[in-house]
Protein backbone atom coordinates (compact mmCIF):
# COMPACT_ATOMS: atom_id res chain seq x y z
CA UNK A 1 0.00 0.00 0.00
CA UNK A 2 1.28 3.32 -0.70
CA UNK A 3 1.97 6.42 1.79
CA UNK A 4 -0.98 8.77 1.61
CA UNK A 5 -3.46 6.52 -0.08
CA UNK A 6 -6.24 5.17 1.63
CA UNK A 7 -6.39 1.56 2.71
CA UNK A 8 -7.16 -0.90 0.05
CA UNK A 9 -10.71 -1.83 -0.75
CA UNK A 10 -11.84 1.07 1.17
CA UNK A 11 -13.48 3.76 -1.78
CA UNK A 12 -13.40 7.23 -0.06
CA UNK A 13 -17.38 8.44 -1.83
CA UNK A 14 -16.69 11.89 -3.20
CA UNK A 15 -18.85 14.72 -2.25
CA UNK A 16 -18.86 18.03 -3.94
CA UNK A 17 -16.23 20.19 -5.51
CA UNK A 18 -16.03 22.22 -2.54
CA UNK A 19 -14.43 19.79 -0.48
CA UNK A 20 -12.27 17.87 -3.50
CA UNK A 21 -10.20 21.26 -3.76
CA UNK A 22 -9.15 20.90 -0.04
CA UNK A 23 -6.28 18.40 0.03
CA UNK A 24 -5.91 18.19 3.75
CA UNK A 25 -9.56 16.97 4.31
CA UNK A 26 -9.85 13.16 5.31
CA UNK A 27 -11.34 10.73 2.69
CA UNK A 28 -15.09 9.58 3.52
CA UNK A 29 -16.40 6.43 3.65
CA UNK A 30 -19.65 4.99 2.80
CA UNK A 31 -19.57 2.40 5.29
CA UNK A 32 -19.63 3.25 9.03
CA UNK A 33 -17.34 0.39 9.90
CA UNK A 34 -14.69 1.26 7.12
CA UNK A 35 -14.60 4.52 8.34
CA UNK A 36 -13.71 3.30 12.12
CA UNK A 37 -11.09 1.27 10.99
CA UNK A 38 -9.65 4.27 9.22
CA UNK A 39 -10.18 6.11 12.36
CA UNK A 40 -8.57 3.34 14.45
CA UNK A 41 -5.57 3.00 11.67
CA UNK A 42 -4.90 7.14 12.71
CA UNK A 43 -5.05 6.88 16.58
CA UNK A 44 -2.74 4.08 16.33
CA UNK A 45 -0.46 6.58 13.41
CA UNK A 46 -0.69 9.47 15.97
CA UNK A 47 0.33 7.61 19.24
CA UNK A 48 2.90 5.80 17.25
CA UNK A 49 4.07 9.26 15.96
CA UNK A 50 4.37 10.73 19.83
CA UNK A 51 6.31 7.87 20.62
CA UNK A 52 8.79 8.04 18.37
CA UNK A 53 9.02 11.76 18.99
CA UNK A 54 9.40 11.18 22.69
CA UNK A 55 12.16 8.49 22.12
CA UNK A 56 13.86 10.42 19.78
CA UNK A 57 13.89 13.92 22.70
CA UNK A 58 14.92 11.24 25.25
CA UNK A 59 18.07 9.77 22.91
CA UNK A 60 18.58 13.88 22.32
CA UNK A 61 19.04 14.28 26.08
CA UNK A 62 20.93 11.79 26.67
CA UNK A 63 23.46 12.55 24.27
CA UNK A 64 23.69 16.02 25.68
CA UNK A 65 24.27 14.31 28.54
CA UNK A 66 26.94 12.28 27.49
CA UNK A 67 28.68 15.15 25.76
CA UNK A 68 28.78 16.90 28.84
CA UNK A 69 29.81 14.18 30.72
CA UNK A 70 33.17 13.94 28.64
CA UNK A 71 33.57 17.30 28.50
CA UNK A 72 34.18 17.73 31.92
CA UNK A 73 35.93 14.36 32.41
CA UNK A 74 38.38 15.91 29.26
CA UNK A 75 38.53 18.75 31.66
CA UNK A 76 39.46 16.96 34.75
CA UNK A 77 42.26 14.75 32.29
CA UNK A 78 43.92 17.72 30.84
CA UNK A 79 44.31 18.90 35.11
CA UNK A 80 45.56 16.02 35.55
CA UNK A 81 48.38 16.03 32.59
CA UNK A 82 49.05 19.53 33.60
CA UNK A 83 50.03 18.44 37.02
CA UNK A 84 52.12 15.21 35.74
CA UNK A 85 53.67 17.83 33.26
CA UNK A 86 54.60 19.98 36.50
CA UNK A 87 55.76 17.22 38.47
CA UNK A 88 58.37 16.42 35.10
CA UNK A 89 59.62 19.46 35.11
CA UNK A 90 60.80 19.74 38.29
CA UNK A 91 61.90 16.14 38.84
CA UNK A 92 64.21 17.08 35.53
CA UNK A 93 65.22 20.31 37.38
CA UNK A 94 66.05 18.54 40.19
CA UNK A 95 68.07 16.13 38.43
CA UNK A 96 70.39 18.57 36.62
CA UNK A 97 71.21 20.33 39.85
CA UNK A 98 72.12 17.51 41.64
CA UNK A 99 73.98 16.54 38.48
CA UNK A 100 75.64 20.06 38.83
CA UNK A 101 76.14 19.81 42.39
CA UNK A 102 77.93 16.04 41.84
CA UNK A 103 80.34 17.59 38.59
CA UNK A 104 81.46 20.39 41.15
CA UNK A 105 82.48 18.02 44.15
CA UNK A 106 84.49 16.07 41.49
CA UNK A 107 82.56 14.43 39.02
CA UNK A 108 80.71 10.72 39.17
CA UNK A 109 84.13 8.70 40.67
CA UNK A 110 83.75 10.44 44.07
CA UNK A 111 79.84 8.56 43.67
CA UNK A 112 80.83 5.04 41.91
CA UNK A 113 83.54 3.91 43.74
CA UNK A 114 83.75 0.58 45.44
CA UNK A 115 83.02 -0.08 48.83
CA UNK A 116 83.56 -2.95 51.12
CA UNK A 117 81.20 -4.88 53.18
CA UNK A 118 82.04 -2.67 55.93
CA UNK A 119 82.74 0.70 54.55
CA UNK A 120 79.04 0.48 52.94
CA UNK A 121 77.53 -0.99 56.61
CA UNK A 122 79.24 2.17 57.68
CA UNK A 123 77.74 4.66 55.34
CA UNK A 124 75.30 6.48 57.41
CA UNK A 125 72.71 7.15 54.41
CA UNK A 126 72.70 3.12 54.27
CA UNK A 127 72.45 2.71 57.98
CA UNK A 128 69.27 5.02 57.84
CA UNK A 129 67.78 3.02 55.55
CA UNK A 130 68.38 -0.22 56.99
CA UNK A 131 70.20 -2.03 54.63
CA UNK A 132 72.89 -3.27 56.06
CA UNK A 133 74.86 -6.05 54.70
CA UNK A 134 75.84 -8.83 56.50
CA UNK A 135 80.18 -9.64 56.18
CA UNK A 136 81.25 -12.45 54.35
Amino acid sequence: MAYGTPMAGYMPVKTDSSEESSPSSRPKYENPEDEHRYRQKRDRNNEAAKKSRKQRKAREEQAVQAAQRLEQEKQELLQILQCKEQEARLKDETIDRLQKQIMEMGGYTTITQTYTTAQFNADPFVTMMGKNIPAR
